[in-house]
């Protein structure tokens, strides 16, 4: 899916369809206007294992320089939108204050989310399908009050995009790694079980 097919996808909740990303038009001005925005929304969602990226941090850039009382800061990536975990743990302590990480972990590995969509040689986005439809369905969300208030399309926006979410959450939790996805950092022990009714309880009553 390239950036015309995502802008369509959202669109079709309307009656509506772009030929291209050249011709300027009410529509196209609206999903260009929302687009970043929506992104940076869906990834902070949830932390989706697919969008991860991890990078080893430096901290020769912010020698001499501290913050409150912690130890190191490093400089975040551009493409930021969210960090996760420092050194693969949710454990320790850290903030985000002027562009910078501070932190009391010397050379300190994060796992993020970026803030934009990686995309192929040929314009294709290379992150799943149901991820994409779900930036679809939250863009004809913001896209809705100028395009058509008065229709259903917001409301079945609304739907598409909670029900498409808590199928990309059910199915990594089926993943045959998910004593790593499901409870943190915590492994798996002989006696555990997984309970599939429960977690999807508990996703319905996350999106209430």
């Amino acid at each position: 899916m390239n950036k015309l097919d995502l802008y369509n996808l959202a669109l079709s909740l309307f009656d509506l369809h772009l030929d291209s990303l050249e011709v300027a038009c009410k529509e196209l001005r609206l999903m260009e206007l929302n687009f970043d925005k929506v992104v940076a929304f869906c990834t902070k969602a949830w932390d989706f294992p697919f969008l991860l990226k991890r990078k080893m941090m430096t901290e020769t850039d912010m020698s001499g320089e501290s913050y409150s009382d912690y130890l190191f800061g490093y400089r975040l990536p551009s493409d930021i939108a969210q960090v996760v975990t420092l050194n693969g743990s949710n454990k320790h302590r850290y903030t985000i204050r002027f562009g910078t990480l501070w932190c009391d972990i010397a050379e300190v590995e994060i796992q993020y989310l970026p803030s934009v969509l990686e995309t192929d040689d040929e314009g294709n986005y290379t992150a799943p399908a149901d991820f994409l439809s779900l930036v679809a369905y939250q863009l004809a969300l913001h896209a809705a009050p100028s395009l058509d208030p008065e229709s259903q399309a917001m409301s079945n926006a609304a739907q598409l995009y909670q029900m498409t979410l808590t199928n990309i959450k059910e199915n990594e939790a089926r993943s045959n790694d998910r004593e790593h996805q499901f409870g943190a950092s915590e492994g798996w022990t002989d006696d555990s079980s997984f309970d599939l009714t429960e977690y999807r309880r508990m996703l319905f009553e996350d999106g209430r």
